[in-house]
């Protein structure tokens, strides 16, 4: 968007969420926040139409009213309230249950999850090059975090989601992208 911003990275597996310089920021312990003065924005969705909408010439997301802006909200829900759960079930089952002895059927839950959520992602991307179509819009941001996840628990992604491993190739070809890696120290693997 080209607007100034102070990236401060908070390590989840080191539990800097659960620290009380943190906590005193997002009580819930999750991330992302976005600190806008004396106000906080959180949660992914409601910070990603923040910022597109504070900047529309950017057309990261459709316009207000339009049925591709509620194909957008629809993408971001299912993301956040499904895909990112799933993948929580696997990560932190202890968020879900105290009891030790169940967090091996919840990861597996998770798991089973996720499996069904890439198949069912791999069928709604198409053939177009964006998510929402011809745009790129923060809806491709968005699930390209989840293309990385997948890297990460070993799901073989280029054999088993070729139409979504293209996606994940045109977003590495985006500078802005690159940029966003290098800054945060992260890989597609």
């Amino acid at each position: 968007m080209g607007q100034p911003y102070e990236l401060q990275l908070v390590s989840i597996p080191n539990r800097a969420n659960l620290q009380s310089d943190y906590t005193e920021i997002n009580p819930l312990q999750l991330v992302p926040v976005l600190s806008l003065d004396e106000h906080r924005l959180t949660e992914v969705v409601a910070i990603l139409y923040y910022l597109a909408d504070l900047n529309p010439a950017a057309q990261l997301a459709p316009p207000p009213g339009s049925l591709q802006r509620a194909r957008s909200y629809q993408w971001c829900s299912f993301l956040g309230t499904s895909v990112h759960v799933a993948f929580r079930q696997i990560w932190r089952p202890a968020r879900f249950c105290h009891s030790p002895e169940i967090h091996p059927a919840l990861v597996e839950s998770g798991r089973q999850a996720v499996d069904r959520y890439y198949d069912m992602i791999e069928k709604r991307l198409g053939t177009d090059p964006y998510v929402l179509g011809s745009t790129y819009t923060l809806c491709d941001a968005y699930l390209f975090v989840f293309y990385r996840w997948g890297n990460r628990i070993k799901k073989p992604m280029r054999d088993l989601y070729p139409i979504w491993t293209q996606h994940a190739e045109r977003m590495l070809s985006r500078p802005a992208v690159q940029r966003a890696m290098i800054q945060e120290g992260i890989t597609i693997e």
